[in-house]
């Protein structure tokens, strides 16, 4: 859970910066996801509170380990997200580099699906399928 929230506050940082800096779609489409990255936050402090050893299976250890790979490789991504934010990159670059950031925060929460059980499952999958949703808005500017 700490995992994922970082990683979904690094989106919200990222798509603050960011849209301070766009106009337009662009912009609105930034101020958007940060909102939807500010919510899945909330999600996941919730689901911290209340999760109990049987919404995770932890049993399988390839699968613990596959997940903090996924994990150590989003949380060393940081100091290039840091980077970015501070840039002045073109619009095109930043849309890439969110898309990017997207698919593999999807990746890192369909490893976690696999082990999640009961209402941890149904967040997970929710928020997995918002977070489709962001490649598909963004990938349409």
């Amino acid at each position: 859970m700490e995992i994922a929230l970082k990683i979904e506050e690094n989106g919200v940082d990222f798509y603050s910066t960011q849209a301070e800096k766009m106009t337009g779609d662009v912009q609105e489409l930034f101020e958007t996801l940060a909102q939807e990255e500010e919510n899945h936050v909330e999600d996941f402090k919730k689901l911290k509170d209340e999760v109990k050893s049987d919404y995770f299976n932890y049993e399988d250890e390839m699968a613990s380990q596959y997940i903090q790979a996924l994990a150590d490789a989003r949380v060393f991504a940081d100091n290039e997200l840091t980077q970015l934010i501070k840039s002045t990159e073109s619009p095109d670059k930043i849309i890439n580099y969110a898309i990017m950031l997207e698919k593999e925060s999807i990746v890192f929460y369909y490893g976690l699906l696999d082990m999640a059980r009961g209402k941890t499952e149904e967040i997970l999958n929710e928020i997995i399928r918002q977070e489709k949703e962001h490649v598909r808005k963004l990938s349409a500017l």
